[in-house]
């Protein structure tokens, strides 16, 4: 974790900057560049990163937002319920929209999903209880094609919210921009 740790805070303090940062979604993969990490596209994250050390590859998922963040508790369930022996970290970017920003983070954090799962109140059972009934919902919105085939229903999403100030409690790496203000004279 620490080497990661390093990575991240030494990308953040070059800057981490450009349209992408202002993109409501598909952003994943300019994020993912400026992070010098592979992008993968996984149900359970959006890059890797290889331990330079080891070669272990951790997988991360990507997040951004102006001061919260939406988790997705179905997600979240499926990973804590099967957890594959992967190490997923999640990096969250704080961003500031302004018309005379090209767009640039001024956080970052990175939280071990296990950490994570803490601070969203979830365990085995209620998991459990959160896949069954998105199943449920979309064996429900399922249905046969003409062809016999049948349509899939729709994805299920369970939005679970926590504000920037509560991501940076969660133990982890926090990185900030100094805000520099000009005094008037």
């Amino acid at each position: 974790m620490k080497d990661l740790f390093e990575h991240i805070t030494k990308k953040f303090e070059d800057g981490l900057s450009g349209a992408w940062v202002l993109q409501e979604d598909k952003y994943e993969a300019e994020f993912a560049k400026a992070l010098d990490m592979e992008l993968a596209g996984s149900r359970q994250g959006d890059c890797l990163w290889t331990q330079p050390a080891t070669g272990d590859k951790h997988i991360i998922e990507l997040k951004k937002g102006q001061r919260h963040f939406h988790f997705d508790l179905v997600r979240y369930s499926e990973y804590l319920l099967n957890p594959q022996g992967v190490s997923i970290i999640t990096v969250l970017g704080v961003y500031k929209k302004d018309k005379k920003d090209s767009g640039s983070l001024l956080e970052l954090h990175a939280v071990k999903v296990s950490d994570l799962l803490e601070r969203l109140h979830l365990n085995p059972d209620d998991a459990q209880n959160i896949v069954n009934i998105a199943k449920k919902i979309r064996e429900a919105g399922s249905r046969k094609l003409e062809n016999g085939a049948e349509k899939a229903g729709r994805n299920v999403l369970m939005p679970y919210y926590l504000t920037k100030k509560e991501v940076a409690q969660i133990e982890g790496l926090h990185c900030y921009k100094k805000v520099v203000k000009k005094q008037l004279e």
